[in-house]
């Protein structure tokens, strides 16, 4: 195998490893599609990382491939200029800066980020993210909208059923079902929610302000394929 061939190989087998740690999760199909190669090739290359002594499994439930959990605590490649100047100012500009308690948490994620940056990095990008704001309607984010977004989140974290009340407000109301969340939108004027209702027996959107109650369940359940985007 000539020079060049194997340099090319240990540096396919890197973006693997790189992808792999991001925790985003991709099958053989999507793994040779980014890496512009074959199955075959991809299937070799996750061969020398087993080797390697990197711990990896096929998630039979998303059909993808993750990291065993022993090889969390790898060192994640650095961040360089212009990937956390294009980071630092999508946090900035992020609906979820409109949302108090994700307001603290985003805040204290890029101070850690740019905590381990050289100085000039991060003073370059701290005068960024300085001059980004984000302008929302104040109804979106009541203290009881603010509440149902929490819930929001940690159902799709956990993957885990939400027990829903729909309010006065919708059509349908009064309401009860179980949703298993697929997404979470948002557009300038309010929050959706698209999933699953037990009620309906499919899938449907919900306006996060028509939602009276929500409550997480104990149930789990997947995301169809179709609706993952990362």
């Amino acid at each position: 195998m000539s020079a060049p061939t194997v340099l090319a190989r240990h540096a396919r087998v890197l973006r693997i490893l790189r992808q792999l740690q991001t925790g985003s999760g991709l099958n053989a199909a999507e793994l040779a599609d980014q890496l512009d190669v074959c199955r075959r090739t991809v299937f070799r290359d996750l061969g020398l990382l087993r080797d390697a002594g990197i711990a990896f499994y096929f998630d039979a439930t998303t059909r993808c491939y993750r990291l065993a959990q022993r090889d969390d605590l790898l060192v994640a490649p650095e961040l360089d200029v212009d990937e956390l100047t294009t980071l630092i100012a999508a946090v900035r500009l992020s609906m979820l800066q409109g949302v108090p308690n994700c307001r603290s948490v985003l805040r204290q994620t890029t101070n850690k980020l740019l905590a381990q940056s050289p100085f000039p990095v991060r003073h370059g990008v701290t005068l960024l993210a300085g001059s980004c704001f984000i302008d929302t309607p104040a109804d979106c984010y009541t203290p009881h909208t603010t509440r149902v977004l929490h819930q929001v989140l940690q159902a799709l974290r956990q993957r885990k059923w939400l027990h829903l009340h729909l309010s006065g407000s919708h059509p349908e109301a009064p309401l009860q079902t179980r949703l298993a969340i697929y997404q979470l939108l948002v557009d300038a004027r309010a929050w959706h929610v698209t999933g699953r209702s037990s009620y309906h027996r499919d899938v449907r959107t919900f306006d996060v302000r028509d939602i009276a109650q929500a409550e997480l369940g104990d149930e789990a359940y997947a995301i169809p394929r179709i609706y993952r985007t990362a």
